[in-house]
């Protein structure tokens, strides 16, 4: 074996601890960080992209167009509410939730002011009709 001492301490540098190279195992740090950074990235966009459409889910002049939209039937609805017909009486109050329970800003004051919550609380009492009793449960009392 006629290797020079430059060249057999060479060989025997690189046959030590052959399974991890030096530059190799830089490489794959450097790309175990770039991996890391681009999942980091994409999380925090995704999060920001959730947080977005949860903050404006629906314009708001849509918003207070459709409940404007509503409010206008608001004299019909009192009528059909204040009736002696009880399917009229249903179909109002029924209204009335549907309206009380939209997300952002119900019209709560307007229909207090409307006068229909001691008729609300008079169809709670009737067991008569168990749906018109839980309509009249979503009422502003």
């Amino acid at each position: 074996m006629s290797l020079r001492p430059n060249a057999r301490t060479e060989v025997r540098r690189n046959r030590y601890k052959v399974a991890v190279d030096a530059e190799e195992g830089r490489r794959r740090r450097e790309d175990n960080m770039v991996e890391i950074r681009k999942n980091r990235r994409e999380e925090s966009l995704q999060k920001k992209r959730r947080e977005g459409l949860q903050a404006q889910p629906m314009p708001a002049s849509l918003h207070s167009s459709a409940v404007e939209k509503k409010l206008e039937s608001l004299p019909a609805m009192v009528a059909g509410v204040w009736s002696d017909d009880s399917n009229l009486q249903l179909e109002a109050t029924t209204q009335f939730r549907k309206l009380l329970s939209i997300e952002r800003s119900p019209p709560i004051e307007e229909v207090i002011q409307a006068g229909v919550v001691p008729r609300f609380i008079e169809f709670l009492l009737r067991e008569d009709i168990p749906q018109l009793q839980f309509e009249a449960a979503w009422g502003p009392h």
